[in-house]
């Protein structure tokens, strides 16, 4: 049964320092350089997630001003472009990713 402070909460456990965990450290070092790589698509993931809907504002923001048919379909595909990169770096970071960790793990 768990020890109980004078409120009647249970009590947590005492939380384990981060230390415990270098003893993996000698199990990862093979790997460091998949590891570094995994943690880079992670970050570029995150920042074309972020990415995205500024791209898609902008699309609708500034690809749909001009007042002449024309320049207003070449702006919306010029800006859908940007919009389309911007979904697929998304994509093939998350699968490298996806891929390195499920490797890794």
């Amino acid at each position: 049964m768990a020890k109980q402070d004078t409120s009647g909460v249970a009590a947590r456990p005492a939380a384990r320092s981060p230390r415990s965990l270098s003893g993996l450290l000698p199990f990862m070092r093979p790997y460091r350089g998949r590891i570094t790589l995994a943690g880079l698509f992670l970050v570029l993931a995150a920042a074309a997630t972020l990415a995205f809907p500024v791209a898609l504002k902008v699309l609708i923001d500034q690809g749909l001003v001009a007042t002449d048919s024309g320049e207003r379909v070449l702006g919306v595909r010029g800006h859908f472009l940007w919009l389309f990169a911007v979904g697929a770096a998304l994509g093939l970071f998350s699968a490298g990713l996806l891929d390195l960790v499920s490797w890794l793990g």
